[in-house]
């Protein structure tokens, strides 16, 4: 398998762990330890309930959620880290970080220290929470580089299939698109970078859909627009991933991909640039390899306070993947990113339970594996 070729930079996802270990794959089970490029931080919603949307695709709905309180640990482990870890990633398996009310200053905290952030959400209370808070326009006065990023999941052109996709009654997307427009305005220099992404499924997958969401991502000036079919939820049966592989990957994916053709970038140089990322980049067949060097990318707090080997097990269900509760400082986060720096762990534990890759793991052990059979590498 190869990373999508039609991906921007920050899609390809090997290229990136190569550039964090500056070019230097030795260090991948070496035996000195290295920090991996980022932190994801699953903020556990505001206390109640993890996420205010019910979408149909979401992994919610078979996997245990725990709510913890452990928000002032990650602050103070943000500023221990000071910036050692490049990237702090605020996003949820199932949790939407603008409900908690500690992702500012999180947020804060992190450009403090030199870092980068990144933010994975649905955006439904972007708008709310600048008329309360002046949110987006502290986020853009912090924001000073495009590596800082804002990733809306949007997986709709229209008020109506909005709903649908997401489980909601009120029309959330037009709350949406204006809180997209308010971080455009606001916004200097490009920074922070806007993206969206977008789940195709039978709800949303109209011709007037796709040609609506297109034009408001060039009205608003969208970096990047992403478009992609639906995991089947993590914590399947393997066999029911490979059905609805068959199902919905193989059968619906060339229905969907000859629907968005017409509006995808021809040029890298497009704004926004539009894209496809092909289900190959998520195909369960492909998780054949037996080390995980995921775990140079990333390293993920779940919404329970657990630090979990990857983001897509940061859930109790896999508690196998559980590698300690957060840590009062750095040097308890290193020892947790050196156990999950293990030579001996194989990935076939995870696929057992029905945990699987998500498509940024995938593509880092795919092109890992790749490299090792070819150097004739042993480990």
């Amino acid at each position: 398998m190869r990373e999508s070729n039609g991906a921007p930079k920050q899609y390809k996802y090997f290229q990136l762990l190569k550039e964090h270990l500056k070019g230097d794959l030795d260090k991948i089970f070496g035996d000195k330890l290295v920090l991996p490029r980022q932190l994801e931080i699953h903020l556990p919603g505001d206390h109640k309930k993890a996420c205010n949307f019910n979408c149909s695709f979401c992994e919610g709905r078979i996997l245990s959620q725990e709510l913890c309180s452990y928000e002032e640990k990650a602050l103070s482990l943000i500023k221990d880290i000071n910036g050692q870890i490049p990237y702090i990633i605020f996003g949820g398996l199932y949790s939407e970080p603008l409900l908690n009310p500690y992702l500012l200053e999180m947020i804060e905290e992190t450009k403090r220290t030199g870092a980068n952030f990144g933010l994975h959400t649905n955006g439904a209370l972007l708008k709310e929470l600048e008329d309360k808070q002046g949110f987006i326009s502290q986020l853009c006065e912090l924001s000073n580089s495009n590596n800082d990023y804002i990733s809306i999941s949007i997986d709709a052109g229209s008020p109506e299939s909005h709903k649908k996709v997401k489980g909601t009654k009120q029309n959330y997307f037009s709350r949406i698109i204006e809180g997209l427009r308010i971080l455009a305005q606001k916004r200097s220099n490009g920074f922070p970078a806007l993206r969206m992404s977008y789940l195709i499924c039978e709800e949303n997958s109209s011709y007037e859909d796709i040609k609506n969401i297109v034009s408001i991502a060039k009205e608003l000036g969208i970096d990047s627009l992403k478009f992609s079919i639906p995991y089947e939820c993590f914590g399947s049966d393997f066999s029911k991933v490979r059905e609805y592989k068959n199902r919905v990957e193989k059968d619906k994916g060339l229905q969907y991909e000859t629907l968005i053709a017409p509006f995808l970038s021809k040029d890298n140089k497009e704004k926004p640039y539009i894209f496809y990322m092909s289900p190959v980049n998520q195909d369960v067949d492909k998780m054949n390899f037996q080390h995980c060097a995921y775990s140079y990318y990333q390293i993920t707090i779940g919404t329970d306070g657990f630090v979990y080997r990857c983001s897509s097990t940061a859930s109790p269900s896999f508690r196998m993947n559980r590698l300690g509760f957060i840590p009062e400082n750095f040097d308890g986060l290193k020892e947790l990113v050196k156990k999950n720096q293990d030579i001996t762990f194989n990935p076939k534990s995870c696929f057992k339970m029905g945990a699987r890759c998500d498509r940024v793991s995938l593509a880092i052990n795919t092109s890992w594996e790749e490299i090792r059979k070819r150097n004739k590498k042993t480990l």
